[in-house]
């Protein structure tokens, strides 16, 4: 991978961070705010919006991190060292937590009573995005392992 192309993925990795830290402390208080605004019969469910908002968020920066390290490896030449399975596990782990915080956010919130389609449309596609993106993942993580089996066997012949 050029040069020019890893300095790019790691500008798109900082303002996912940053976008992240953005929602974690404006945007998802702000959402929920507004909410609670409109639907005041909704209040109890302020901490819950907010603890899940933010932790889905947290799960995808520790994707962002993890990202960044698989990145490093690649510009240095070392991805099928066997160190680069770490990252990919902890990706996984972490778009499995994002599956599980929207599948408690969905069951609170239809829990509590309270659900407008949009929300509950956003945690369904939340939920079903995080067991997408981890199975990917999983089939990622074995062809990495292929490619390092490859890799070993070719440093042995020559």
């Amino acid at each position: 991978m050029g040069q020019f192309a890893i300095f790019g993925v790691r500008v798109m990795l900082v303002i996912l961070f940053t976008v992240g830290v953005l929602a974690q402390v404006f945007w998802i208080p702000d959402i929920i705010e507004s909410t609670i605004h409109t639907f005041p019969e909704v209040a109890g469910l302020r901490w819950p919006g907010m603890i899940v908002g933010v932790v889905l968020v947290l799960f995808l920066q520790v994707a962002v991190v993890c990202m960044w390290r698989l990145l490093t490896l690649v510009d240095r030449d070392a991805i099928f060292a066997r160190g680069s399975l770490g990252p990919v596990n902890v990706i996984i782990a972490a778009f499995g937590g994002v599956a599980l915080t929207g599948a408690v956010g969905f069951a609170v919130m239809t829990g509590a009573g309270f659900g407008p389609p949009g929300v509950i449309l956003m945690l369904i596609g939340i939920v079903v995005a995080g067991v997408g993106l981890a199975l990917l993942m999983l089939v990622m993580r074995e062809l990495l392992i292929r490619a390092m089996q490859m890799d070993a066997d070719l440093a042995e012949v020559i």
